[in-house]
């Protein structure tokens, strides 16, 4: 049997891997809380809960054990690698930002290797092979459209997002919403009644 790791490595994974997920922010602002962004480790927690809830009502073979540790470890490379905004479509989906997190996975498996399960977690997730890993990468892009349309266009009106805009960044963002079929009925579900609201977004030609 292994022995268990000695308190500094658990002092380096808090230090190096968990804090800074406090302040990793991303171009999601949670609904009322505006210009307040989203931070990594409560976007981990909120799809991790979403996701745990909703796994046994869509499909009961799914693994919760696994849904909740996909949840969590799904942004952890961006410690090392950066976020991304889902509205620069170019930079979301580039090749440099490919490399730059297979690099910061690299470090993740040779800094914590007395902790296998961090990197070993993260590359299942990654590789898409299970239906556990396609629902929670479905609903980390639903989440964003669901804060969107809660908030009522306070953040859309706050940085001057038009309707126009953002429906062609989310084009690529829709698409991977529908790795999982359950998950992408709803992103449509909640893009429609998005849609429905006329001063939901930014209109340059209504300016008060």
């Amino acid at each position: 049997m292994k022995r268990p790791p000695n308190v500094q490595h658990i002092l380096q994974l808090i230090s190096s891997l968990i804090v800074p997920m406090y302040y990793i922010h991303r171009d999601i602002v949670p609904p009322k809380r505006s210009p307040l962004r989203e931070n990594d480790a409560e976007h981990s927690w909120a799809l991790a809960l979403l996701a745990c809830a909703l796994a046994p009502q869509i499909n009961p073979k799914l693994d919760i054990g696994k849904v909740a540790q996909f949840a969590i470890v799904h942004d952890v490379v961006e410690v090392y690698s950066g976020d991304v905004s889902a509205m620069d479509s170019q930079a979301a989906n580039s090749s440099e930002r490919k490399i730059r997190e297979a690099a910061a996975l690299e470090r993740i498996q040779s800094d914590f290797s007395y902790m296998p399960w961090i990197a070993e977690t993260i590359k299942e997730y990654e590789s898409f092979s299970s239906e556990e890993a396609c629902f929670v990468y479905a609903l980390d892009k639903f989440m964003p459209v669901a804060y969107d349309y809660l908030d009522g266009g306070e953040y859309a009106h706050h940085c001057r997002t038009t309707r126009e805009a953002y429906q062609y960044h989310m084009i690529p963002h829709r698409e991977k919403a529908q790795r999982h079929p359950v998950v992408g009925r709803y992103y449509d579900e909640v893009r429609a009644l998005l849609d429905a609201q006329l001063d939901h977004f930014y209109d340059p030609e209504n300016v008060v």
